[in-house]
């Protein structure tokens, strides 16, 4: 229906409209269809519809950045958004006798300009260098990532100056994956430099922090600093740090220098910590003076890994404040034939999480078998039951501690 041709207002009064565009705010195919029945339904829906969305900028006309570009209203309402780069976008020059695909990026970015209030916004490189795209194409993803309705920022599989963030002013949550620096600083915004101030005007002051393979480029962030020692981030008041364990010594060298500043860190979680580390790839909970809430993953294929985590668990600082703790740990097939000590090492984890810890209200273990299932979903489901029991009986503490609330589960991967 031609929005001209609309009810002027609805039948029903506003508040109750509302409620119902809110119960149907899922459910795409009824807003669409409903959009059309009046202006103050049309708005509301429209509100909802494109809240969230997609966008791949690429050679390839796509149907949904033609509704952004023939509706400009409709880039008002946006507010989570996703950006897909594609990566022969670093063949558009402007002026150059263009493909016809490629003559319609320029077209494609433009669209950019008419989201003017994301507040949460997703980049996705596809391995794209920025230093390869030309200033036209630059300036308006620039836009999106220094706007002021900005909060959270991810960044995925781009190479990028880590200076890109000198005026994300209300950046407070950014995670980096695959992520490396460009090494050629974008110009200094002097716009944002107090001459009689010794401090820059609006430093992006990051509650949260995800590392996942960007350990070189969350290094060169946190150690970066202007002609007068200024950093580009804060990380003062991080309440949330999240670094997946790939290169052990690399991610740990990110937490020490992390918690160097961030002395009130109250969550962080770690994983990926493999078979055959050292003992001491465990984090060094000794600076985690604020921590309530960890979580931790490792393959345990060694002795000495799990006798890590427990020596590593005493360390935390006395007294302390963990309230929770999520541990997953991964065994081999042939599990069961461990050496038995392996097996006591457990009894030692029960030991050490029951005390030194008075505020631990909720402790979650989850085993994964790595096992060949038996084809009988019956039989499997007993070899479970019967693995969580036994790995049950090695934590008495625990499980005899009403004040804990204490979960422990089992699960196969084949």
């Amino acid at each position: 229906m031609d929005s001209e041709h609309l009810p002027k207002s609805p039948v029903f009064p506003t508040e109750i409209i509302e409620l119902i565009i809110d119960h149907l705010q899922d459910d795409i195919v009824a807003l669409t269809r409903i959009s059309g029945t009046s202006h103050a339904i049309h708005h509301s829906c429209h509100r909802r519809l494109f809240r969230s969305v997609k966008l791949v900028i690429s050679p390839t006309p796509k149907m949904f950045i033609r509704v952004f570009r023939h509706n400009p209203s409709i880039g008002q309402h946006v507010r989570k958004l996703v950006l897909h780069i594609h990566p022969r976008l670093s063949e558009w020059v402007p002026g150059k006798q263009n493909t016809q695909d490629l003559a319609a990026v320029h077209e494609n970015i433009q669209t950019l300009t008419q989201t003017p209030f994301v507040e949460k916004l997703s980049i996705r490189g596809s391995i794209t260098s920025w230093n390869s795209l030309h200033a036209t194409l630059q300036q308006p993803i620039l836009n999106c990532i220094h706007s002021a309705s900005l909060t959270e920022l991810s960044i995925e599989a781009f190479v990028i100056p880590v200076t890109i963030f000198r005026s994300c002013v209300n950046l407070s949550a950014l995670m980096i994956n695959y992520v490396e620096d460009s090494g050629k600083p974008e110009p200094n915004d002097q716009a944002r430099m107090s001459p009689h101030s010794p401090q820059p005007m609006n430093i992006p002051q990051l509650r949260s922090f995800e590392v996942v393979s960007s350990t070189a480029f969350a290094l060169a962030l946190l150690r970066y600093r202007d002609s007068d020692g200024h950093p580009l981030i804060r990380f003062d008041r991080l309440e949330t740090l999240i670094v997946p364990y790939y290169h052990p010594k690399q991610e740990m060298q990110v937490i020490e220098d992390i918690c160097k500043e961030a002395t009130g860190l109250e969550t962080f979680a770690c994983g990926g910590i493999m078979a055959g580390t050292e003992s001491t790839d465990w984090p060094d909970f000794s600076h985690f003076l604020m921590l309530k809430n960890w979580r931790g993953q490792g393959k345990l294929f060694s002795e000495s890994l799990l006798q890590g985590l427990c020596e590593k668990l005493q360390m935390f600082p006395q007294p302390n404040v963990l309230e929770t703790l999520d541990l997953e740990i991964s065994l081999p097939e042939g599990w069961h034939y461990l050496p038995i000590s392996i097996q006591n090492e457990w009894g030692q984890l029960d030991v050490v999480l029951s005390r030194g810890f008075p505020r631990l209200h909720t402790v979650s273990i989850n085993v994964v078998l790595f096992y060949s299932p038996p084809a009988d979903p019956d039989s499997e489901s007993a070899e479970l039951r019967e693995s969580e029991r036994l790995f049950r009986e090695k934590f008495p503490c625990l499980n005899g501690n009403p004040a804990v609330n204490f979960n422990f589960s089992t699960s196969f991967w084949d």
